[in-house]
């Protein structure tokens, strides 16, 4: 049990899920999971996590947000990459898949989660 009044440091060490993943590439980065204003913020992330099928629209909304939000290292940035950053158009297809997955996974808690395979079989 922890005791308060808790620092931020300590809730971060203790609550916020991150790990170190490799992807395809064999470049590792490290993510994190959705945050609660990310459920809020995404249309259509309920039904991502549910493994349900949704719009192609909303499945790009869906890459952008895990891949500029929840990728901590190296960070990942919509435009303007500063020293440190990637380009989200830099992003290998197949790193980019294997980033949604490991994020999902992370975020649900289940070992393996695969974003993109064909719903219902």
């Amino acid at each position: 049990m922890v005791t308060l009044p808790i620092t931020a440091s300590e809730y971060r060490k203790k609550v916020i899920r991150k790990k170190t993943v490799t992807l395809p590439s064999d470049i590792s980065f490290e993510i994190r999971a959705f945050g609660a204003l990310d459920y809020w913020n995404i249309k259509g992330i309920e039904s991502v996590v549910q493994g349900k099928n949704i719009d192609p629209k909303a499945n790009l909304e869906f890459f952008k947000m895990v891949l500029t939000k929840c990728v901590l290292n190296p960070r990942i940035v919509l435009d303007n990459p500063k020293e440190n950053e990637l380009l989200i158009d830099e992003i290998d297809n197949n790193d980019a898949t294997a980033i949604v997955n490991e994020v999902l996974a992370l975020s649900i808690n289940k070992e393996n989660v695969n974003f993109l395979a064909e719903k219902g079989k």
